[in-house]
């Protein structure tokens, strides 16, 4: 299956803080039903932001996922 990315939600993982971001990027939390959902430009934009300027490593501070979670209400698949 073709992943359509403009019409899926979007979560952001930090690996900075160890869990998801919250809605409206207002802190993080370790439970995915409290995650914030975000579109795709909203997303892109928010790891784009935390990950310019690091140092070199091995992973990204901040990564974006597909919310393929079926109890979040909204949620578009």
């Amino acid at each position: 299956m073709k992943l359509k990315t403009r019409t899926v939600n979007w979560l952001i993982w930090s690996s900075d803080y160890g869990g998801w971001s919250k809605p409206n990027r207002h802190g993080y939390t370790n439970r995915l039903a409290d995650a914030g959902r975000y579109s795709f430009d909203e997303a892109l934009e928010i790891v784009q932001d935390a990950n310019a300027g690091k140092f070199a490593r091995n992973f990204p501070s901040e990564t974006m996922c597909p919310d393929w979670t079926e109890e979040t209400p909204g949620a578009k698949h």
